[in-house]
């Protein structure tokens, strides 16, 4: 009777012990079940996290101009790299090719000495973590930086954080810089180290297509340069007048805070509007006394030859109009089509007030310059008529901050 009892007490403490036992199991299978889907969930909040900074990322290298503070966008890529894995540590590097060095364009919460921060003759720069990913192209994890004594001295290690990625930045012509990353409280590095790559990428492709755009432009503005001395070789005031326009044509766009492509286009508009006097016989053009009727509608077709001239220069179509029209008045009584108000395109409502200023300012073989003050007066006169209102305030400011007048 007694055993009895002691197997029934048994056999109950047993169930007893197994229902304990599965519970703690399903409590523990749930608790992981849990943190898989809160894993899952802060993946997923991640993905599109990454996505809204990939096009941050791609809308830099679309309204990126050349004038562009270059410092300003390193820092933008950097700050977008931290927020995506909630870090609040990191530098950004940009190979140079010309020195073959590394160089540090932007770094958030880490003070690096000046030595450090230059990266000028660091031997890391060959046998750290920044020469292996130029080598290797690939990222890489430091656990511990104070055990893991491949990449960083013993010096340098202070300045970095114990947990961090070293992401590099892939471009079409190879690796262009290097991503550093501290991921100190992350508990998930693999998949921030994908996201981290992801944006890397996109970085170095908008990096690179500015670079390029830059380049572009280069050449744009000495193509403008060699087409607008050849102006020279027929008439050396030509060239001196289109170099002054453009000075002012630029002070104006800027006062009028016109965006930045379509100053820079006014810009060389000024500079290249009378390109068309190419065309145009220098016994005309070199005149001393006062042009005749026939004459005058000889050089009144400069406009239609600059327009020719440029048409095929692809790089040059938002100037052409400026070109063309810059003889049009704000009344509709100039030339070529007789256009009017704000028919006539910002750029050679411009360079028509600019074009005007500066044949009053200047000798002639014809005649001698007009006292500035009077020139003002005229301009004053012909707002309205000759001259959009806008721009002829724009320009008075422009005098008024030279102290031109």
């Amino acid at each position: 009777m007694n055993i009895l009892l002691l197997v029934v007490v048994f056999i109950f403490l047993g169930c007893i012990f197994y229902l304990s036992f599965r519970e703690k199991k399903q409590r523990m299978f749930g608790e992981k079940y849990l943190s898989q889907i809160e894993q899952q969930q802060g993946y997923a909040l991640s993905l599109e996290k990454l996505i809204t900074f990939l096009m941050e990322i791609q809308n830099l290298g679309i309204s990126t101009t050349p004038l562009e503070n270059q410092q300003g966008i390193y820092q933008k890529i950097l700050s977008l790299a931290l927020r995506l894995v909630n870090s609040d540590k990191g530098t950004l590097l940009i190979f140079d090719e010309e020195s073959n060095e590394m160089n540090l364009v932007a770094k958030l919460g880490m003070d690096l000495p000046e030595k450090i921060t230059n990266h000028r003759g660091g031997h890391f720069l060959r046998e750290g973590f920044a020469g292996k990913i130029l080598q290797e192209g690939k990222a890489i994890f430091v656990e511990d930086n104070e055990k893991d004594a491949r990449f960083l001295s013993l010096k340098e290690r202070k300045y970095y954080p114990h947990r961090f990625a070293a992401v590099p930045l892939k471009a079409k012509r190879g690796i262009i810089g290097v991503m550093n990353i501290s991921l100190e409280s992350e508990p998930y590095p693999q998949e921030k180290l994908n996201l981290l790559s992801i944006l890397a990428q996109q970085a170095a492709i908008t990096l690179e297509n500015i670079e390029l755009y830059q380049n572009l432009q280069i050449f744009y503005f000495e193509t403008v340069q060699t087409l607008s001395r050849a102006i020279d070789a027929k008439d050396a005031y030509t060239w001196e007048h289109a170099d002054r326009s453009r000075r002012y044509a630029r002070a104006i766009a800027e006062e009028m805070k016109l965006p930045e492509i379509m100053a820079k286009n006014v810009e060389y508009a000024a500079l290249l509007h009378d390109v068309g006097k190419i065309g145009i016989e220098e016994s005309i053009l070199g005149k001393p006394g006062v042009l005749t009727s026939e004459e005058k509608e000889v050089v009144k077709k400069h406009p239609l030859i600059g327009k020719k001239l440029l048409a095929p220069i692809s790089l040059l179509a938002p100037v052409v109009p400026m070109i063309l029209y810059h003889h049009e008045w704000f009344n509709g009584q100039g030339y070529l089509e007789g256009l009017k108000g704000e028919e006539i395109p910002i750029g050679a409502r411009i360079v028509a007030l600019i074009d005007a200023w500066d044949a009053m300012t200047s000798d002639r073989p014809y005649r001698k310059a007009m006292p500035k003050e009077k020139a003002v007066e005229e301009i004053k006169k012909s707002a309205g008529t000759q001259f959009d209102p806008v721009v002829v305030n724009a320009f008075l400011r422009v005098l008024e901050k030279e102290n031109a007048v």
